[in-house]
């Protein structure tokens, strides 16, 4: 879909499909982390990887 959006030059469309992927994204790795979390293999914050926030999307003028 974001393929598609973006051949045919449909900007908004392209954004929403990967706003929607990241967003996903993210509930999925929070899923994830519960996950470890109550099975007690989740990462120590010390040990965690640094969280890196996601690129702003920037328009050609």
């Amino acid at each position: 879909m974001l393929i598609d959006a973006m051949l045919q030059g449909d900007a908004a469309r392209a954004e929403r499909a990967m706003h929607d992927h990241l967003l996903a994204q993210l509930a999925a790795l929070k899923a994830l982390r519960r996950l470890q979390a109550v099975e007690g293999g989740a990462q120590s914050d010390a040990d965690a990887p640094p969280a890196t926030a996601p690129a702003t999307p920037t328009t050609a003028g």
